[in-house]
């Protein structure tokens, strides 16, 4: 079995946040960084699926900076096999649509049998990117 689990590093929400020079978002100079922490859940719960099938394969994706390496470096440590860098500096500023897309081309060839992913991200909210993969792939959301 094939697993794919989607992560998001997001600010630790212990972080002093200031809104930044665009007025929009926020200034990430001094933030600390973590896993978001649904996608933990989603970690997790790749791992007991691998521990139940016994023949599975985890691979933990996530978008970003080079500083995102360190938060795929736990789900790593939490039981998952390899992971995929999808480098892109400017991720803070993509819609969730764009991010969908980004996640839907890497595995559309790689026959991943589940694809898991956090109910949300900590920092937006949204909820949209793991049914619209789902939608990009044309497979089902659960």
């Amino acid at each position: 079995m094939k697993i794919l689990v989607c992560i998001k590093q997001v600010p630790d929400m212990e972080s002093k946040f200031r809104v930044g020079d665009n007025g929009v978002w926020y200034d990430q100079a001094d933030l600390a960084w973590r896993m978001n922490e649904y996608d933990e859940y989603a970690v997790e719960q790749a791992v007991q699926l691998k521990e139940q099938v016994g023949d599975a394969d985890i691979t933990v994706a996530c978008i970003g900076s080079d500083k995102v390496k360190e938060t795929m470096k736990k789900a790593l440590a939490m039981g998952c096999d390899r992971g995929a860098h999808i480098g892109d500096e400017e991720v803070s500023t993509k819609e969730p649509l764009m991010i969908a897309g980004m996640i839907a081309e890497y595995a559309r060839d790689k026959d991943f049998d589940v694809i898991f992913t956090g109910m949300q991200s900590q920092d937006r909210g949204s909820g949209q990117v793991g049914v619209l993969i789902a939608e990009m792939l044309g497979i089902p959301s659960v």
